[in-house]
């Protein structure tokens, strides 16, 4: 059962559809007036209609996008958030469903665990958070699993890409704009463990402000890996960056920031294993390497 104030319901639909979510399985809450008019949800104001939706609908899973829109009051002050939070996992709690809500964190760099909106009630109560962020300058699209009380993968980060999908109206019909052209929605798709973080693209800095050590960082990346036949493990690479002169944080930030050629990391073996950074070709020519 999903509440969703920023995205249409045809919008929704789409993306759903293409991610091949079950349609008979999804289910859209709204609030309206008397006069059938559609109003805005509050959890405060609205919690015993979503429950009782949620009872008809047989919900096992409750997904609120965003959070902000449904807490009426200050985000910043624990005591209004806790008073939206609390009534959802006492829901969650009574109806043995799952609540996931989508959060947006505040502007600027910090330690990401603390850059939600109301973060401390959130994590106190939350039982799993998960971190998304994109690095506009290598688009690398990185998710972090911030806490985990039911699984080993806190503090483990994973790359996902955004692919086209076709968009299918509710006909089943491929979508065609105006101009004739095939109409597509983003569908995510997992590519594998990083050891790249959300916290290191939202605390890196642009590239105006570190542009010179991140191209030394990055050309003696590429020179070491190209040395090395392609790819090297992870820890040999930053041993002998230290011993040029770099830092771990800049070597990492050069890593993931590297667009022509790319490094990717790989980690190989699990559970413990250990990470290869290799490059990924991407029109690199022999000119590149000078000595």
């Amino acid at each position: 059962l999903i509440v969703a104030t920023e995205d249409t319901l045809s919008d929704q639909k789409l993306r759903l559809r293409a991610a091949g979510a079950v349609e008979d399985h999804l289910g859209f809450f709204t609030v309206e007036r008397n006069d059938g008019d559609a109003v805005a949800f509050k959890i405060t104001a609205d919690l015993a209609e979503l429950e009782r939706a949620a009872v008809e609908f047989k919900a096992d899973l409750l997904i609120i996008d965003p959070l902000s829109s449904v807490v009426e009051g200050d985000l910043n002050k624990t005591d209004v958030m806790r008073s939206a939070i609390d009534p959802l996992s006492a829901l969650a709690r009574k109806l043995h469903v799952a609540v996931l809500v989508v959060h947006h964190f505040n502007k600027g760099s910090g330690n990401a665990s603390r850059k939600m909106t109301g973060s401390e009630a959130i994590r106190d109560i939350a039982r799993s958070v998960i971190h998304f962020a994109h690095d506009k300058e290598s688009d690398e699209r990185v998710l972090t699993f911030d806490k985990g009380n039911y699984s080993t993968y806190e503090g483990r980060s994973f790359n996902f890409e955004l692919e086209s999908a076709p968009a299918i109206d509710d006909a089943g019909n491929q979508m065609i704009d105006e101009e004739g052209n095939l109409e597509t929605v983003p569908v995510a798709r997992l590519i594998g463990e990083t050891d790249n973080s959300v916290e290191r693209i939202i605390n890196s800095l642009p590239q105006g402000q570190e542009g010179e050590e991140r191209n030394e960082a990055q050309a003696f990346l590429i020179d070491y890996l190209t040395d090395a036949g392609g790819e090297a493990q992870a820890g040999d690479v930053l041993k002998a960056g230290r011993a040029a002169g770099f830092d771990d944080k800049q070597l990492k930030n050069a890593r993931s920031r590297s667009k022509n050629p790319r490094i990717r990391p790989r980690k190989v073996g699990v559970p413990q294993g250990y990470w290869v950074w290799s490059l990924e070709d991407e029109g690199l020519t022999t000119s590149r390497r000078t000595h």
